[in-house]
């Protein structure tokens, strides 16, 4: 995955992405630290995507956060954060579903999208919140 391939949106929830991995003095940025950047991200389009399917995009904030402050905190491991393999796993899978849709470039749509099919946890909390895999197809579609 070339960094350049991302939308500027998504490469802004990166970005955010790690910070909250700092800040919570963790080690790897998970797809839940991705998906809550960009929930919380000002114009980003995921928010009325959780709304079309159903769910209240602030109550899944609140549950992504609850789930990040239980990952594991890493002390003096100084900057060394990386990709963990869901989110590596999430971005190879946002690439596929780009080239399917001939997007010429990996949306933020695509990797929450990418984020529910490959990650346990975000897959988890979207459930608890009444999404599922079809709403987000119809809500990508609209």
């Amino acid at each position: 995955m070339r960094l350049e391939s991302l939308t500027t949106q998504l490469q802004e929830a990166l970005q955010d992405a790690n910070s909250l991995v700092v800040v919570n003095e963790q080690q790897l940025i998970e797809p839940a630290h991705i998906v809550e950047a960009l929930i919380s991200m000002q114009g980003s389009s995921i928010p009325a995507i959780l709304t079309l399917c159903g769910a209240d995009a602030n109550a899944v904030k609140i549950l992504l956060d609850e789930e990040i402050k239980k990952f594991p905190v890493v002390k003096g491991a100084g900057a060394n954060i990386q990709m963990s393999p869901a989110t590596g796993r999430g971005f190879n899978q946002s690439e596929r579903l780009a080239k399917e849709y001939q997007d010429k470039f990996i949306s933020s749509e695509l990797f929450v999208k990418a984020a529910f099919t490959e990650d346990s946890l975000v897959r988890e909390v979207f459930t608890k919140c009444g999404i599922n895999k079809g709403k987000l197809d119809d809500a990508k579609n609209k």
